[in-house]
């Protein structure tokens, strides 16, 4: 026997009174018909959506927190290096000893003469317009740095993860045959 009853979407019930046609058996008891009505179908596909894309932005969203966390662990980290980072990069890059009026220039045009706060306020509000800031090796921007070497490192990690999803898939189906041969 054919009858409507309420529908319900991953736990959620649909608005609006929708239902589907359901086969009522005396010994299976309430069992979904095969077709359905296509208005049911549609609002419990935008119900789905719905929840994933919840799911999603929520997921989202708690990645910001993490990421500053991560940033200010590294900034701290970088601080807190033994030496000053003014010295040791003129000294690398000069031939004699800098001044201590080259080493105050140097402080001042790279922001470090600032307190720690602001420092680290500068290079978040730097990594988010895309300035990763000067590499104080080579002078160059970091930017470029990482676009000289993504070639190479890109050489390295396609291949790597061809051959791990080979892998992958190679012991996913000898898992699933030996599970499906009773072995496991």
């Amino acid at each position: 026997m054919l009858e409507l009853v309420d529908v319900e979407v991953a736990g959620i019930p649909l608005a609006g009174g929708y239902r589907i046609l359901a086969v009522r058996s005396e010994v299976e008891g309430l069992q979904a018909a095969p077709f359905r009505h296509k208005s049911a179908l549609v609002d419990g596909l935008l119900v789905r959506i719905a929840v994933v894309a919840t799911y999603v932005l929520r997921r989202l969203l708690s990645l910001v927190p993490t990421w500053l966390g991560i940033s200010l662990v590294a900034f701290l980290l970088a601080n807190l290096a033994p030496g000053d980072p003014a010295e040791l990069i003129l000294n690398s890059r000069l031939e004699q000893p800098p001044t201590q009026a080259q080493l105050e220039q140097f402080r001042s045009a790279n922001g470090l003469d600032n307190p720690i706060a602001l420092q680290y306020l500068n290079w978040v509000a730097g990594l988010v317009r895309g300035d990763l800031g000067t590499s104080f090796r080579s002078g160059q921007p970091v930017l470029e740095e990482i676009g000289a070497r993504f070639p190479a490192t890109l050489q390295i990690t396609v291949p790597a993860f061809g051959l791990a999803l080979l892998l992958a898939i190679l012991i996913g189906v000898l898992s699933a045959c030996a599970a499906s041969a009773g072995r496991w």
